[in-house]
């Protein structure tokens, strides 16, 4: 289920209308490499999605690279996706985006990413975003 108009008047914590829940079989594969600074990755996803009789082929891509710039400590990112629901309505999302990860120790980080949209006339906005990542 994906959304709450999936859900039904009674959901969550109640029962829910299972003809109007979204199910989903996937199957994924990725890969990575890395060699010398750099980290490439890479993933692939395709399946179906079912709503009642509705049968929707979707699939999605991406590609990733990490450049170490400062061994354990600064990391430069970016990364490009494609995804298509499998709806004849909705255009394919490509996404662009990059980041610039600073780390404070081996597991806290602060990171700035910056997310592309603009591809296609999509309407949505691009996005920055500033992270604080400290785990307890």
């Amino acid at each position: 289920m994906n959304a709450s108009h999936a859900m039904g008047i009674h959901a969550p914590g109640g029962i829910i209308d299972r003809s109007r829940m979204v199910f989903k079989r996937r199957y994924t594969a990725d890969a990575s490499y890395n060699f010398w600074k750099f980290d490439l990755l890479g993933e692939v996803t395709f399946g179906q999605d079912y709503l009642g009789k509705s049968r929707a082929d979707v699939r999605g891509y991406y590609g990733r690279v990490d450049f170490s710039l400062i061994p354990q400590k600064v990391l430069l990112s970016g990364q490009y996706d494609i995804w298509d629901d499998g709806r004849t309505q909705t255009e394919d999302e490509h996404t662009l985006s990059g980041a610039l990860t600073y780390y404070l120790n081996n597991q806290a980080f602060v990171r700035a990413a910056y997310t592309y949209l603009k591809f296609k006339d999509n309407p949505n906005p691009n996005i920055g975003t500033i992270q604080l990542y400290l785990p307890y």
